[in-house]
């Protein structure tokens, strides 16, 4: 419980706000109501009963009994000795406080009651839930039903105008409607709920963006395909936070087999749609943060280095708390940290690879959800911010982003394994017996680095090499190519493209948990 009257501006120094607790609740709670002079509570749950609270003690005075499932809307009379209740279990409840039991039942709504409005005087009562209709009655002879309006989704939410002349209505789609209220007098008698609505078409309309309902997050794990309410197709780039272009009303399953490619790259980050926009939520620990490396051609980065990796997960966070990052560098001097070719080339990457608008939303939260702290991109350099930022950062994120230490990448390890009809012959102790070199590599190393290292090996003469030139058909072949002419790399039958990388390879092809195994023979 909060008392408005006390609220300050929150500051660095003054962080703290004193609020009461009313204990007691066991399960989520879905519902809240109050009586104008602020004395009485009432809260709806999961344990399908009204927990009833005492403000000034905080104390819970009663429960009441009577709901089969989730009480999701209340609404308390002005003097606080009546409750309206509404619950998924299709039913609205009048609930006398004084004589603590209910005192009427209303079965109007075919599905779940999730909205309720009453009169200053509780003499009617409107609602709206599951089945998208919106209904008043009369509490006094609950056969005066009115249907007011059928919306075109559930009803989540609904406020009525003061003089009661008009109720508006907020629903799981974007749009908020207000429809006309007939006048309680005017109410007629039904031995049914009526079929025929009071309203037609909503009198007045705020409307609100279409919602994403769909997403689909393709193979390179950066780019986003949407679809919204209104069918139209978009696609987003992560790295960005920003839409790349608008599609249209095409064919969403078809445009992702369109985009499909046969490359693997690890999650590094998960998507929901609760808001009905895009939320990435980066993973929760660094194993799952900066799992996803890649090459700089791979990623659209023009660099004159092919060997040079990005870090996905990396290059995000530097780019959402690049202001921050820029305060504490300016404030205590730049961090030495792990300096190597690699990591200095990568720090000038950042405005190629993904440069963040400034406005974008960022929340620090718990592994359980609890929203930590929330801010915009461009707040991260403010003073208040910048102090925040300090304490809530993970440590794992302050090592590689601050210290500048390198994320470790993904290890594969995998047998290397000559094929029968190649001209090499695997020698041990002067006894030929099949060889399989057992390696692990960095998961992202391409078919044409272990073409390379065949070749390497095979070109050892001082007998070090697992592999013996049994003829000079090898010879041939090494000298003037480069080492992928020279060699065809296979699993399970399929030849591998030299530009296909081994997590490829093992998702896509090998297809198994057990060390992934390669053939290899020269080419003739």
């Amino acid at each position: 419980m909060w008392d408005v009257n006390m609220l300050t501006t929150l500051t660095t120094i003054n962080n703290t706000v004193t609020t009461a607790s009313l204990p007691g609740s066991k399960n989520s709670i879905y519902s809240l109501a109050m009586n104008n002079s602020g004395t009485i509570l009432i809260s709806g749950s999961t344990e399908k009963v009204l927990r009833v609270w005492d403000t000034r003690s905080s104390d819970c005075i009663m429960k009441l009994i009577g709901h089969t499932d989730n009480v999701k809307a209340l609404v308390v009379s002005r003097d606080g000795t009546q409750c309206l209740s509404g619950s998924s279990d299709g039913t609205i409840k009048l609930w006398s406080l004084g004589q603590q039991q209910c005192i009427q039942t209303l079965r109007i709504h075919k599905e779940g009651v999730w909205a309720l409005s009453a009169t200053d005087n509780f003499s009617h009562v409107v609602s709206g839930g599951r089945d998208k209709k919106i209904y008043m009655t009369d509490l006094k002879n609950p056969n005066k039903v009115q249907l007011i309006c059928n919306e075109s989704a559930p009803v989540v939410k609904m406020v009525t105008t003061p003089d009661m002349s008009a109720i508006w209505v907020a629903t799981s789609e974007s749009s908020i409607n207000c429809w006309k209220l007939r006048k309680s007098d005017e109410s007629a008698d039904f031995e049914d709920v009526p079929t025929v609505p009071y309203n037609q078409q909503p009198f007045r309309t705020v409307k609100g963006a279409a919602a994403i309902r769909k997403y689909h997050v393709l193979n390179d794990k950066r780019t986003i395909l949407t679809q919204d309410t209104e069918k139209n197709v978009a696609v987003y780039d992560v790295l960005k936070a920003s839409k790349l272009q608008d599609l249209g009303q095409i064919d969403f399953e078809e445009e992702i087999k369109k985009r499909h490619r046969i490359v693997y790259i690890p999650n590094w980050f998960s998507v929901d749609l609760k808001t009905g926009m895009l939320t990435i939520h980066l993973g929760q620990d660094e194993n799952d943060c900066f799992a996803a490396w890649v090459f700089t051609k791979e990623a659209g980065i023009n660099t004159t280095d092919d060997n040079l990796r990005v870090n996905y997960g990396n290059r995000m966070l530097r780019s959402l708390l690049e202001n921050w990052l820029n305060r504490i560098q300016t404030d205590h001097g730049s961090s030495e940290g792990v300096q190597s070719t690699e990591l200095n080339a990568q720090t000038k990457l950042d405005s190629q690879c993904c440069k963040i608008p400034r406005h974008t939303p960022l929340m620090i939260s718990e592994v359980g959800g609890r929203c930590l702290y929330r801010m915009l991109v461009s707040q991260a350099g403010d003073e208040n911010d910048v102090s925040i930022l300090n304490e809530t950062i993970p440590s794992w994120v302050m090592n590689v982003i601050v210290e500048k230490s390198i994320p470790k990448a993904l290890k594969i390890s995998f047998y290397l394994v000559p094929l029968s009809n190649t001209c090499i012959r695997p020698v041990k102790n002067g006894t030929l017996r099949p060889s399989r070199d057992r390696l692990v590599a960095n998961d992202f190393i391409q078919v044409q680095k272990i073409a390379e290292y065949i070749h390497e090996k095979l070109s050892e003469n001082d007998g070090s090499s697992p592999y013996n030139k049994t003829s000079d058909c090898i010879n041939n072949h090494l000298q003037g190519n480069t080492p992928e002419k020279n060699f065809e790399l296979s699993c399970n039958d399929q030849i591998l493209s030299p530009t296909m990388d081994l997590r490829t390879v093992k998702h896509f092809i090998w297809k198994s948990s057990a060390d992934l195994t390669i053939y290899f023979k020269a080419k003739h």
